[in-house]
């Protein structure tokens, strides 16, 4: 039986958007080659169930290829803005007014609104008009029969889906996938041009809090002044947002891994902390009593530095002094995972935390901001600092009340399977000041507790409606079940009784059928049902393998052609 494969094709001019999509194959275990038609000749296309496309200028011969791959049943993916004066009817773009390379200048900061359902992760999302995305879109248009999947916010048609032969192709007029944030739009723009693609999941969802308890030394005027019977912050944060969190997180199965720091406003000389405070005690043991897992925050909230704590020797001795803290106030076994205060290490913080906490296993940090050398815009996988250690950072913030987390957070699941999300206690206290951008606050209306409070179960219910299989695991169980995946080998093969999967006992992966009408799925072996969905043209299963192999009944695929080849 052929193996379900995929062929990046690229050339020189856009090689950050072709790195962006091989590493989104990789995490996401698909079995692809890549090919750089600058250096090395277009293979054969026959193997291939899809073709994705990095390429600024398309021209024949390449786009003849690529028109009897797709008539023969194959799926084509233009990952930007290609032009393609000659072939303009394989990508469904109307014939333009003025020559393709014009850039359509109103697009570049417009927002991104999704329309139609073939992107199932982001169904009905919108950007508003001015939300920073850099499209530098062709002044181009689809044309009457395409299906317009993607506009910006002003309404313009920024990515379309049409039919040629057996096949379909779906063309992005935007430059956004090249960015680390979009893999996911790009794993689910593959899978609606492929008949049949299987998509391997980590299936791991993180939820965590920082500050934990939160930093009571932070007299909040607001709190007080607000009526008489609200409670001081410390009482606040002890007795209403960390029980009101614990239980929205449960109402949604997404167990909640705190994170403690021991004296978060502390700036002494010495390391001797302040007096802890009845009310962190209180914290701590309502926490414990849920069964949730605490990781390491830090001894107070300084970035492990070098230049902030002036050497490796004093990040050890502080992060020693915590981890008597630790013991003293019974937080139960050695910590495995470490946040870093304001996502920021370096190697020698890095180094000082492995001496000091060898219990430390994964370290948590920025997915996609943030300076690499300062511990941020971290892939997942081995910490380059320390490669002992897992890095598993996180992608997305807040209370839901800022309109870009939502996008952000379902653009991770689709990539991979995961998401990895935190908060903090004093989010509802991050308002914006006079002059300040609201944007650069995780409050931007000034919103109370309640309200706020409204936004996360309305956000955590999202994030269970789109993704409903979603496993919600502790920091250190979702590090281990994500390592297993990207270490994990799959194999999907087609044939005409249907799919052969192959992969690890327990693993989890989603099947989709494209069609008009979207065809069925028939009798499965070695593999239970967490989720099936539908919509125009197109079914959706998510399973998990019951043994290392799986067979699944599906209509034939179109693919390969055996009267396919290279030549026009």
């Amino acid at each position: 039986m052929p193996k379900l494969r995929i062929l990046l094709v690229s050339d020189a001019s856009a090689a950050a958007t072709a790195a962006n999509a091989e590493i989104a194959f990789r995490q996401a275990r698909l079995h692809h080659d890549h090919v750089d038609i600058t250096t090395a000749p277009l293979p054969e296309l026959r193997p291939y169930a899809a073709v994705v496309l990095a390429v600024e200028m398309a021209e024949p011969p390449l786009t003849d290829n690529l028109a009897a791959f797709v008539t023969a049943g194959g799926g084509l993916l233009s990952l930007l803005p290609a032009r393609a004066d000659s072939a303009c009817d394989l990508f469904g773009i109307a014939p333009p007014r003025e020559p393709a390379g014009h850039l359509y200048s109103e697009h570049h900061s417009e927002g991104l609104v999704f329309r139609g359902g073939i992107f199932p992760s982001f169904a009905g999302l919108e950007l508003p008009k001015g939300f920073g995305i850099g499209h530098a879109a062709l002044d181009i248009l689809p044309g009457p029969e395409a299906e317009i999947v993607a506009r910006t916010g002003v309404g313009r048609p920024l990515a379309w889906r049409v039919r040629r032969g057996k096949g379909h192709v779906l063309y992005w007029n935007s430059a956004m996938l090249a960015a680390k944030a979009w893999r996911g739009l790009i794993i689910e723009s593959l899978a609606a041009v492929m008949a049949v693609s299987a998509v391997p999941k980590a299936n791991v969802a993180l939820l965590q809090a920082d500050d934990f308890p939160a930093p009571m030394g932070v007299r909040s005027r607001s709190l007080l002044r607000r009526s008489a019977a609200m409670p001081a912050p410390a009482r606040f944060y002890a007795t209403r947002w960390y029980p009101d969190v614990l239980d929205i997180a449960a109402r949604h199965a997404f167990p909640l891994t705190c994170f403690a720091v021991f004296c978060y406003t502390w700036k002494g000389e010495d390391l001797l902390p302040p007096v802890t405070e009845d009310s962190r005690n209180d914290c701590f043991a309502a926490f414990r009593a849920r069964g949730g897992e605490v990781g390491l925050h830090g001894f107070n909230h300084t970035p492990l530095l070098a230049s902030a704590w002036g050497g490796r020797d004093r990040m050890t001795e502080g992060l020693r002094h915590a981890m008597h803290l630790w013991q003293e106030q019974r937080l139960g076994p050695p910590p495995m995972a470490y946040v870093p205060p304001n996502n920021e290490y370096d190697a020698e913080g890095v180094q000082a935390l492995a001496e000091a906490v060898p219990s430390i296993s994964t370290i948590c940090g920025n997915h996609v901001i943030g300076s690499f050398d300062l511990g941020g815009n971290r892939e997942y996988g081995p910490e380059p600092f320390a490669p002992h250690l897992f890095a598993f950072p996180r992608a997305s913030w807040g209370s839901g009340c800022i309109p870009e987390v939502l996008p952000a957070a379902v653009a991770q699941v689709a990539a991979t399977g995961v998401w990895s999300h935190f908060l903090h206690p004093d989010d509802v206290e991050d308002r914006p000041r006079p002059g300040d951008p609201p944007f650069l606050r995780r409050n931007p209306e000034g919103q109370s507790w309640r309200s706020l409070r409204r936004d996360l179960s309305t956000f955590l219910s999202q994030m269970r409606w789109r993704h409903p299989w979603l496993r919600g695991c502790t920091t250190s169980e979702g590090a281990r079940r994500l390592k297993a995946h990207l270490e994990s080998d799959w194999s999907i093969e087609t044939g005409p009784a249907g799919l052969r999967i192959s992969g690890p006992a327990g693993g989890t992966i989603e099947l989709r059928l494209n069609g008009d009408p979207a065809p069925n799925f028939g009798h499965m072996t070695g593999a239970r049902t967490l989720h099936e969905d539908e919509g125009p043209g197109f079914r959706i299963r998510v399973i998990e393998l019951e043994t290392s192999t799986a067979t699944v009944e599906t209509p034939a695929p179109a693919y390969p052609s055996p009267a396919l080849s290279n030549a026009p």
